[in-house]
């Protein structure tokens, strides 16, 4: 009994710590410099990437070929 009673109190301590600090993460502001990340897929040598295939769909989009 006193084994259960130890989990569920290991667990909901576990689970409130989590709580806390995803609101300390929400707080915290964003670093200089890391505001608007987007990916340079010209460095990257994958091909399969799945986000090269979405940076370079929208770059197409944007420079209008189709």
């Amino acid at each position: 009994m006193v084994r259960i009673i130890v989990a569920v109190v290991l667990a909901a301590g576990l689970f409130l710590l989590n709580v806390v600090l995803l609101r300390l993460n929400k707080k915290t502001p964003v670093p200089e410099g890391c505001e608007n990340l987007t990916p340079d897929c010209s460095a990257c040598g994958m091909k399969d990437c799945a986000m090269r295939g979405t940076y370079e769909k929208k770059k197409e989009a944007e420079n209008g070929n189709c």
